[in-house]
């Protein structure tokens, strides 16, 4: 009579091949490592974009308060007082910018998500319509002007028309229109 309780269960972790131990192993670490890695990459990238958008802010900033000279300039106090109150925000924004890590923004987007989402909502909404705007024009001057992709929609059909009244005109035989 063999007694079921002592076979050996081959699924059992403590029966596993020890190579397999080891493959499992190497799958973790591979699998960290290259969580760490896009992490590293996506932080840079991040701290690249910051970095740019933090300097277009202060470029920014000193056109807003040459704005607000010239409208000393023109007497026109109203005006100037408007274009240094935005200055002065968007200074504030190019500060506070250079100074947040992608961690923080993240958290700061994910709180502010929670307290107005019907406002978080409305800006990515707009962001996005935005970016895709901007993605829209930057493709179309990158090409190339010769290039067809440029020409409005139904161009290529109002020159087949033109093409075609010239040929009419040039027939022999016909009258100009």
């Amino acid at each position: 009579m063999i007694d079921q309780g002592k076979q050996p269960n081959p699924g059992a972790p403590s029966q596993q091949n020890p190579s397999t131990e080891s493959l499992k192993q190497q799958g973790r670490d591979t699998a960290h490592e290259v969580g760490e890695a896009a992490q590293h990459q996506a932080e840079g990238y991040f701290n690249q974009q910051r970095d740019n958008a933090a300097e277009q802010s202060h470029k920014l900033t000193g056109v807003l308060q040459k704005m607000a000279d010239e409208f000393d300039n023109q007497q026109q106090p109203f005006f100037s007082k408007q274009a240094r109150k935005f200055a002065d925000t968007t200074e504030r924004f190019s500060d506070n910018l250079r100074d947040k890590d992608l961690r923080s923004v993240c958290d700061e987007a994910q709180s502010f998500s929670r307290r107005e989402p019907a406002l978080f909502i409305g800006s990515v909404i707009a962001a996005g319509f935005l970016v895709s705007r901007f993605l829209r024009s930057s493709g179309q001057h990158s090409s190339s002007p010769t290039s067809s992709s440029q020409q409005t929609p139904g161009a290529d059909d109002h020159a087949s028309r033109l093409a075609s009244t010239e040929a009419r005109r040039s027939a022999p035989g016909s009258e100009s229109l």
